[in-house]
């Protein structure tokens, strides 16, 4: 009796989240710890994707919110925007492509390059970033290529949040590519108006873009601090 009647002021009996994994999840899990101190009696699943596969598993099971790198926009989607996060080009301190300066697209091909495989079986986004050589490594996820890069086993793309200590120690080197070895890019909370947000995909929408911002500022305090940014 308790939980009808929650529900029937408004709270919806389940949340289902899609997250790109090249976004933070410190954030993410923040906001839940905040959504679960309001004891809403939502049931709330969190599914990871990468690139398209975002998109293609929000669609497919009919998810509320998606937290997305970049997708493929219509006009039932609700985006806002959240803090940018920049990505750097790096190698470990051991690979060749970090004692070269003004490294050319040719020099960076004749080496193994590091990258995630997208998740949706249509690839609906490609990656524009890939530098399109034959030595090519498709990983699972960050962590497997965070471990690949440190190894010395090609180089490739990073979140700078995932990072920053290896950045300070040396461990890791940014590629000094001549097409430029930074690139930032803006991620959507993404809803879709078919499938229109109750009271608990409205608080952890809040939730989530209030704890992006606290995190964007903490990351600058950080970066200011050791110098890197």
């Amino acid at each position: 009796e308790h939980l009808a009647s929650r529900f029937s002021e408004g709270w919806e009996p389940k949340l289902e989240l899609v997250i790109d994994g090249a976004l933070p999840m410190e954030p993410i899990m923040t906001a839940l710890k905040r959504m679960a101190e309001h004891k809403v009696p939502t049931k709330i699943q969190l599914n990871m994707e990468f690139l398209g596969g975002v998109q293609h598993r929000f669609e497919r099971d009919n998810a509320d919110l998606m937290l997305v790198k970049d997708y493929l926009a219509g006009p039932n989607y609700h985006p806002k925007a959240l803090p940018t996060i920049t990505s750097i080009l790096v190698a470990s301190r051991h690979h060749p492509l970090v004692t070269v300066n003004n490294v050319s697209l040719t020099e960076l091909q004749q080496h193994v390059e590091l990258t995630i495989q997208d998740s949706s079986p249509q690839r609906l986004i490609r990656d524009e970033m890939q530098f399109g050589g034959d030595k090519v490594f498709y990983l699972s996820g960050f962590i497997m290529k965070k471990n690949a890069l440190l190894k010395g086993l090609g180089f490739g793309w990073m979140p700078e949040f995932l990072i920053q200590e290896e950045l300070q120690s040396g461990e890791l080197k940014t590629v000094d590519f001549l097409g430029g070895h930074r690139f930032s890019f803006t991620p959507q909370l993404v809803s879709t108006l078919e499938r229109p947000l109750g009271r608990a995909g409205q608080l952890l929408t809040e939730l989530i873009l209030d704890e992006f911002t606290r995190f964007e500022l903490q990351g600058s305090k950080e970066l200011s601090s050791t110098g890197l940014g």
